[in-house]
């Protein structure tokens, strides 16, 4: 599971469980996130850092 970005009506989080990847839209971010789908659960934290994580990661741009 992780945080693809940020809409006026909430987080759009992605869940990649054993199954299909799927979204969808939480307004608020509590102390965790579970998907209505298949139940799986996260940390809103660890999705947190891992979003910007990655975002940093993307950012950074190589020369050649």
């Amino acid at each position: 599971m992780y945080l693809d970005g940020r809409l006026p009506e909430g987080y759009v989080v992605i869940c990649a469980p054993s199954c299909e990847p799927h979204s969808f839209l939480v307004r608020r971010l509590g102390i965790s996130v579970e998907c209505p789908q298949c139940g799986l659960t996260a940390l809103s934290a660890d999705l947190i850092v891992a979003y910007y994580t990655r975002m940093s990661d993307e950012a950074v741009v190589v020369p050649g």
